[in-house]
């Protein structure tokens, strides 16, 4: 039998309450119940928790060892519940989420949802590159970052919150374009939109160059989408894109998807906090709504800028 939290909470709450019929009373179900699950409990890890005290109980030395351990656990769950119940009740409060250009507008949905869940808490969300989200949560600026991963101080701690690929694409002229099998070792000489200074896309597009030992020609530097998807279709340069942000230009023929023999340009994406912010249930509620809404990431279209 493996010990599990409902049984741990009985005997946390009979223990202090020290009755076994008021801990009942507390949960919700019968004194036979709370009765049966100590009983077990003492049964299976041979020991003896609790003795008669008058109407009540007292715990045994076993107990207070078990109990002291148990405690802490409880204390900072009701806190939790009590800190989210009041971000509906209480407010204003304000969350700053910091975000690089590219993944910005994906975090939409789940700020608008998070807002009707909790209606008191406004959600402040600067876009920027990855470097300055991350600076934001160094300086406080910013309670949580989403970004594309970088060398974090080591102060700071990150989750992994997803991979990217990325799709590479030009316009027709480009001689790459409509060839079905082309190597990164191709790009050599290519003209190619990098990102802008700070950008994590930016970092992992030169580390992914430099691994193949290729040069290519730095056409232009930019932090903005609608500039690389125009300069891509006029000027046949190369980039590299979220492949949701690309698919009425591959679907009018204005960019052309170039698939590479190696496989892909990849990018992780974290979620980076304070070690002292992330027990925030605020930052803790938006994270675990964010999770599961990144798998919609890859059909949704959107619009915007890159970084």
């Amino acid at each position: 039998m493996l010990l599990n939290l409902n049984q741990l909470r009985i005997f946390y709450l009979a223990a202090r309450e020290g009755s076994f019929a008021r801990a009942a009373e507390l949960l919700f179900i019968t004194p036979p119940a709370v009765t049966r699950a100590i009983k077990t409990l003492e049964s299976y890890y041979g020991v003896s928790l609790f003795r008669k005290a008058g109407r009540g109980v007292a715990l045994t030395a076993e107990g207070e060892v078990l109990y002291q351990h148990a405690r802490p656990i409880f204390v900072a769950a009701d806190n939790f519940e009590q800190v989210l119940r009041d971000l509906v009740k209480v407010g204003p409060y304000e969350l700053r989420v910091g975000a690089s250009k590219m993944f910005a507008r994906y975090l939409m949905s789940t700020i608008t949802s998070f807002g009707e869940r909790y209606p008191n808490v406004t959600v402040m969300l600067r876009d920027t590159t990855s470097e300055e989200a991350v600076h934001g949560v160094e300086t406080l600026a910013n309670h949580l970052a989403v970004v594309g991963r970088l060398d974090y101080p080591a102060h700071l701690r990150s989750k992994h919150l997803r991979r990217a690929d990325f799709a590479m694409a030009a316009g027709p002229s480009n001689p790459l374009s409509g060839r079905e099998d082309v190597s990164w070792l191709d790009l050599e000489g290519q003209p190619v939109i990098f990102r802008e200074p700070g950008s994590s896309a930016g970092r992992a597009m030169k580390k992914r160059f430099a691994e193949f030992g290729v040069s290519p020609v730095v056409a232009v530097e930019t932090g903005s989408m609608e500039f690389m998807k125009q300069y891509s279709a006029e000027r046949g340069a190369l980039a590299f894109f979220f492949p949701a942000d690309i698919q009425a230009d591959l679907a009018s023929g204005r960019l052309i998807e170039i698939p590479l023999r190696e496989g892909p340009l990849s990018l992780d994406i974290d979620i980076v906090f304070q070690p002292e912010t992330y027990r925030s249930p605020a930052v803790q509620a938006f994270i675990d709504m964010l999770e599961p809404a990144t798998t919609a990431w890859d059909a949704m279209p959107a619009e915007g800028a890159a970084g």
